[in-house]
């Protein structure tokens, strides 16, 4: 499986800090390119810093969001749908994707919500 950058990533830093390699938006990546744990890649997966979807190719200086909004058209399909999570949800609104016209998101199952006693 590929995976693509979505976020600048630092390789290759000496003992001065001074970065030997950047791993830039829209690069290939793998684990052992940031050697980085299984649970370390999980979270950078979670986190869309590292996806399975290619960067969008955009000017350097605009973010996909930004991108997105000027561009509606531009946006990928969204994976979302009225079975989705709150947390999904949330997630999503970071990543720029957004649920499909008339769909709701399903409610977090009981007990995993916070309480304010």
């Amino acid at each position: 499986m590929t995976y693509y950058a979505w976020s600048k990533f630092r390789t290759d830093v000496n003992e001065w800090g001074v970065v030997g390699k950047w791993i830039m938006p829209g690069d290939t990546i793998t684990k052992s390119d940031l050697g980085v744990s299984d649970d370390e890649w999980k979270e950078l997966i979670e986190a869309g810093a590292v996806r399975e979807d290619k960067y969008p190719d955009i000017a350097d200086d605009v973010s996909p969001a930004e991108h997105w909004k000027e561009n509606p058209e531009a946006q990928p399909e969204s994976v979302l749908d009225e079975t989705s999570t709150s947390q999904e949800v949330m997630a999503a609104a970071v990543t720029g994707k957004k649920l499909p016209t008339g769909s709701t998101p399903a409610e977090s199952p009981a007990g995993t919500g916070s309480t304010n006693q």
